[in-house]
């Protein structure tokens, strides 16, 4: 087995915050305290022992942040790993993420929205609207967020009805010919039932002239819609309930050729660091649609909260790119796919009062995920299809509690049991030149379980300033190379889950009469059985005559895998 070894340093985290209160004794300004449920219960950030950035709504709207993949402008370490569709990209968190391929294989980085886990990585990238806060958790997770947090979390948490009636319209216009226009309304129906309602789309025109037909390719029209209930039938329950729709619809995925072997092919196209124009006689898309229901229910009880989650979520992606850079008389070279995942979700949480020497957060946790995909690919009138999918189905129990020992010191000690079972199914046919051979309908399911647990110690040695040494496990289930090029034999052996060790030591510190804030933390983690998406050279397919440029020269040439 492999062991993949992290050292990374981080010196200085700043944190950023867009308001700042009037102090009434000193009309100072002073930096409002930021609230967080990195958790699983609300506390101050520069209370919790783990490194963690929350942005404000007024921090995201000032910085122009509409949609999840530009948050990697504002969050330290983290990153984005950009594929040729949606589902296909994933984040990265101080350095480690999986490039998702395949449908049988996990992000490392968790995505969550208003406390529902994100099954697959393309639900992660979605327009920012009406949006409260996001949180961005590094480091294992395991214990309070689950198996497929092994590197982090980031946590959207989208804003509430208000007591009182309330709307906004906003309206952005960007040079090149990029809107965007969103509103808002809210307020009460009865003194225990409250509203909100939230729309936001976006349109921007394409910047790369296909010569082919003079259309303008990559850009794309979004939008997105949500709307909440809140009930509060008592005074010690509280009903919310969400539900949203999100459409995305790009003529995208138009790549530009920067260099060639063999410049007479594209012609008329030119070859150049700077060229903006293709030659494509397939359309290019990339269709995204998703949308979800959740109930979530509070119910307080002599300072004890019971806390129940139930979502379901749906996600359709329709890829379809045009790889051979030219009309159809060249190569005729084409690709597509079509992915479809529905996911249930259920978690059961009791948090105790947070004011006693002795606090805690236990709960159970449930997950069942079923994602299809069709996917064909053809070259010089040869043609492949594929069919497959993946079924994951995930039980959990989780705990952590705090310990006080003294006013100044706490100990923080928590678990998470996993049981977990991955089944697939895949059946290929067709084939022909550089295209896999066909398999017959095939499958197979795998079982496992794991133990993580996190330790950490605070001490608060001034009253604006607390250090932390932590450790937590992380974990990440099994995998399967369900993917279009897989073979009988990568199908047939799943890949080790992946394990990690991390280690770490921050603190977290308000300056200058809270005018400045200045956290810090340096971190160790081993990785073992680390699953990443690799390129393996199939030799088997024998050697292609086909120009460097060419993109299917490496999709039919290459396996993407997951491997360890």
């Amino acid at each position: 087995m492999k062991r993949q070894t992290l050292v990374t340093l981080l010196a200085i985290v700043p944190v950023c915050h867009q308001a700042l209160a009037q102090a009434a004794e000193t009309s100072r300004p002073m930096l409002e305290e930021v609230v967080v449920t990195a958790t699983k219960r609300v506390s101050n950030l520069q209370d919790v022992s783990v490194a963690v950035t929350a942005l404000s709504a007024d921090l995201l709207r000032n910085a122009q942040i509409t949609q999840t993949e530009d948050l990697v402008a504002l969050v330290p370490s983290l990153n984005m790993q950009k594929g040729n569709s949606s589902g296909d990209s994933s984040f990265n968190i101080r350095g480690i993420g999986t490039q998702v391929f395949g449908i049988g294989v996990e992000p490392s980085v968790s995505t969550m929205i208003d406390g529902v886990v994100l099954g697959r990585p393309g639900q992660a990238f979605m327009q920012l609207n009406d949006v409260e806060r996001v949180e961005v958790l590094r480091g294992p997770q395991g214990t309070l967020f689950g198996k497929n947090s092994s590197a982090g979390v980031v946590h959207i948490i989208t804003q509430n009805p208000t007591d009182e009636f309330e709307a906004k319209v906003n309206a952005t216009a960007i040079q090149d010919a990029e809107y965007q226009l969103g509103g808002t309304v809210s307020g009460p129906i009865s003194d225990t039932l409250g509203y909100r309602v939230t729309a936001f789309g976006s349109d921007m025109n394409g910047y790369i002239k296909n010569l082919y037909d003079g259309d303008e390719l990559n850009g794309g029209k979004d939008w997105s819609s949500r709307a909440k209930l809140r009930w509060l039938p008592t005074e010690s329950l509280e009903l919310e309930y969400t539900g949203d729709y999100s459409d995305q619809n790009c003529d995208c995925n138009a790549m530009t050729i920067r260099q060639t072997s063999d410049p007479d092919s594209i012609a008329p196209i030119i070859a150049s660091s700077t060229n903006d124009q293709v030659n494509l006689d397939s359309p290019t898309k990339n269709k995204v649609q998703s949308y979800g229901h959740a109930l979530e229910a509070n119910w307080e009880r002599s300072g004890y909260t019971l806390t129940s989650i139930s979502a379901y979520r749906d996600w359709k992606e329709d890829f379809h790119g045009d790889t051979d850079f030219g009309p159809v008389a060249l190569y005729g070279l084409d690709q597509g796919k079509n992915t479809e995942q529905d996911q249930y979700s259920q978690e059961l949480r009791l948090t105790s009062p947070g004011d006693q020497n002795f606090s805690y957060v236990a709960g159970l946790y449930y997950f069942q995920q079923s994602v299809d995909r069709q996917e064909y690919r053809a070259i010089l009138g040869n043609t492949t299809d594929a069919t497959f999918s993946t079924d994951n189905t995930n039980y959990a129990a989780f705990g952590e509690a705090t310990y006080r020992i003294t006013d100044t010191v706490r100990m923080v000690a928590g678990g998470r049991y996993t049981n977990d079972k991955l089944s697939y199914d895949f059946k290929r046919v067709g084939g022909g030149f550089q295209l896999p051979p066909p398999i017959d309908p095939t499958g197979g399911s795998t079982k496992d379980n794991d133990t993580a647990v996190k330790l950490a110690t605070q001490w608060d040695f001034t009253d604006e300033a607390m250090t932390y040494v932590s450790y937590a496990q992380g974990y990440k289930g099994q995998a399967y190379n369900a993917l279009f090029s897989a073979t009988e034999d990568s199908l047939g052996n799943p890949v080790s889950p992946e394990k990690s060790d991390a280690y770490e030591l921050g603190i977290k510190s308000t300056l200058l009469d809270r005018r400045v804030e200045l956290n810090a933390a340096l971190f160790y983690t081993e990785y073992k059985d680390f699953q990443a998406s690799a390129l393996v050279e199939d030799s088997s397919q024998g050697s292609s005559n086909l120009p460097s440029h060419l993109w299917c020269r490496m999709l039919a040439k290459f396996r993407p895998g997951v491997s360890k």
